[in-house]
């Protein structure tokens, strides 16, 4: 028997998921030396390179071949997912002489679908033991839920699957990202909101009330859309550790540095300024103790990008910088 310890740095696979147009195929294009699966023909503007492929025997083959010999390859782009299950449904309906899934029988075809949707899922698992990142596009869908408990409903962001399917991918992925603008609710005099911004895009990593999310990568919170926020995650020194020998355990094992949080929340802070109107002076000001109810938490020679990282979390959060916001705004007023 042989047992080990620590955390492996191995290639990822990763599931990122959002509306149309909001940029995953260009954030994924970010990604070490991709090759995209282009299955819906959205990846025309983008200098890349693409695996072409037009049916669902050939998006099983091509996987194969990639897991056998990745041609220099790094990351495998799937875009999208969703395309991906149509092609699977279309291939189990001529295969078994169907004009569509529900014609099998009740539930009969969507098991049908599952199995064979889990199949590719193992084989993209294959490639990543080869030593590629995986990375899944899909596009989001919207359902509202309702809460025995409570009067009313809600909507949430979801994966744009079948009701079998979803459940898998979420499983098999090491990480499900959601991609959305950030908005922001400004209270105005009479204390009513209204949504402001709609231009930072931003990656959702943990499980919120309006979307499905989560990781094993150690990444919280709110992180901005570039490739900085993961890119210790998924960058090419951690195919390059995976593949050095195990005679060398310690460049073998370890722990995977994590993308700096301190640097996200920066970024939060700037993109919240921006969208609320508040000076980098007025909140340094407010940080070096222009509040009598609060503490000085920098110097007079620092910044906000001096702070903390504990306190600098909390002010990324979206509530923390509502209170901000409103203190600075009352500020002005006297």
């Amino acid at each position: 028997m042989r047992i080990s310890s620590g955390k492996i740095t191995r290639p990822q696979k990763g599931v990122i998921y959002g509306c149309e147009g909001v940029g995953k195929s260009t954030f994924a294009s970010k990604f070490p030396n991709p090759i995209f699966m282009d299955l819906e023909g959205g990846t025309a503007q983008l200098d890349v390179k693409r695996a072409e492929v037009s049916s669902w025997e050939e998006i099983l083959t091509t996987i194969d071949e990639l897991a056998k010999d990745p041609q220099g390859f790094e990351t495998f782009v799937m875009y999208t997912a969703d395309w991906a299950e149509r092609m699977c449904s279309a291939y189990l309906c001529k295969k078994y002489k169907k004009t569509g899934i529900e014609d099998f029988g009740y539930g009969k075809g969507y098991a049908y679908l599952a199995e064979e949707f889990a199949a590719m899922l193992s084989k993209l698992t294959e490639l990543q033991n080869s030593g590629m990142h995986v990375l899944v596009l899909a596009h989001s869908t919207i359902r509202k839920l309702e809460l025995p408990e409570e009067n009313g409903t809600y909507d949430h962001y979801e994966l744009k699957y079948s009701k079998t399917v979803s459940p898998l991918v979420k499983e098999w992925a090491d990480g499900l990202l959601f991609v959305n603008y950030r908005t922001f609710i400004q209270a105005n005099a009479n204390g009513k909101g209204k949504a402001v911004g709609g231009k930072e895009r931003v990656l959702y990593t943990e499980h919120t009330a309006f979307c499905d999310a989560k990781n094993r990568w150690g990444l919280s919170g709110v992180l901005p859309l570039s490739f900085e926020s993961v890119a210790n995650v998924f960058g090419s020194k951690v195919l390059k550790t995976s593949k050095v020998s195990n005679e060398d355990e310690s460049q073998t094992w370890g722990n995977v540095e994590i993308t700096d949080p301190q640097k996200a929340d920066i970024a939060l802070i700037e993109t919240a300024m921006e969208f609320s109107s508040v000076s980098p002076d007025e909140l340094n000001a407010y940080l070096r103790g222009d509040n009598p109810k609060g503490k000085k938490f920098v110097a007079e020679n620092e910044t906000y990008k001096d702070l903390d990282g504990a306190i600098l979390a909390k002010m990324a959060e979206e509530k923390n910088w509502d209170k901000v916001e409103a203190y600075i705004s009352a500020r002005r007023g006297k």
